[in-house]
């Protein structure tokens, strides 16, 4: 909230207490992530006092120079307008959304929400060009068998739709932030159909519920601290429980060392923010076929450059 409002003296102070706190748990590669980032806030708001009285409590901190002033400042500097960039390749494509929980259509305003995936509703859908819609699957209260089943059908109704209209259509499948869910199970089973794609990619972050994924680690916000997933209730779920809050090695996890955390990709806060949209790209390209790929994030402009 402190960033959105621009309040950049007090994103730096939660960056702070965030890093002392993670520090005092004996966190240490965490507690001097978090305190970079609180550094390097103090330096965007001119606070050259504080970022000294830092940098010799902390010395690890001088030995690295301020990020730029926000995410994306390569990208800006080069002058690309990353939403810009979003809209126009939203023109040619639909986004279509398969929501495992309601609650995912509450964080979305001005989309179109289909809760029956015939062939007839989706080609009404798609016929409109909409640059997204969701299709409500509430998969997530159902067993694995009947997930199955159900994804099945909707990728061939969805292949169906999307070649009788000649709309081009991305699918997304929408879990929960806190890793719960029919991965990789779903993913599998829409690119059984609609596949095989390039990559899965993998982006928890969710700022609006306190999820963050910094360092290829997701983290759930309680209060003013920043928890590992793992270390949470929610990895103590009956049906998806998890025991990695490292999400290389939580997919590992997930798909039984079919993928193994190694050979996950990521794509970092580093190249986000300082390599920009043609960064990524490049990576993406560079990715073998079928590969998984985790994206971090803290902030909505992360997500923003990613998409462009």
């Amino acid at each position: 909230a402190a960033r959105k409002h621009g309040l950049v003296q007090w994103e730096a102070l939660a960056w702070e207490l965030s890093g002392r706190h993670h520090l005092a748990r004996g966190l240490e590669a965490f507690g001097l992530t978090c305190l970079r980032e609180a550094r390097d806030g103090w330096v965007r708001w001119g606070a050259t006092g504080k970022v000294a009285q830092l940098q010799s409590e902390f010395p690890p901190l001088a030995d690295r120079r301020p990020s730029p002033p926000g995410p994306a400042t390569a990208a800006a500097d080069r002058g690309l307008d990353v939403l810009a960039a979003n809209r126009a390749a939203a023109t040619s494509s639909t986004l279509v959304v398969l929501d495992d929980d309601p609650t995912g259509t509450q964080t979305v305003h001005d989309v179109a929400v289909v809760t029956t995936w015939d062939v007839p509703t989706l080609r009404a859908e798609l016929a409109g060009l909409p640059a997204c819609f969701y299709i409500l699957t509430n998969s997530r209260s159902l067993t694995a068998d009947a997930t199955r089943a159900l994804h099945r059908d909707l990728a061939i109704n969805l292949r169906t739709a999307s070649t009788e209209t000649r709309r081009p259509i991305v699918v997304a499948s929408r879990s929960d932030s806190t890793l719960r869910g029919y991965y990789p199970l779903e993913t599998d089973t829409l690119a059984d159909v609609l596949g095989p794609y390039d990559a899965t990619i993998i982006t928890p972050y969710f700022e609006a519920g306190g999820r963050y994924t910094l360092n290829d680690t997701h983290y759930v916000a309680e209060g003013d601290q920043l928890v590992p997933a793992a270390e949470t209730p929610f990895a103590r779920d009956d049906a998806f429980g998890y025991r990695h809050s490292h999400l290389p090695s939580w997919v590992e996890e997930k798909t039984a060392g079919r993928t193994r955390a190694i050979d996950v990709a990521t794509i970092s806060l580093d190249l986000l923010r300082r390599g920009g949209p043609t960064a990524v790209a490049e990576k993406l390209r560079a990715l073998p076929r079928g590969s998984g790929c985790i994206v971090t994030a803290s902030a909505p402009r992360d997500i923003e450059v990613f998409a462009a």
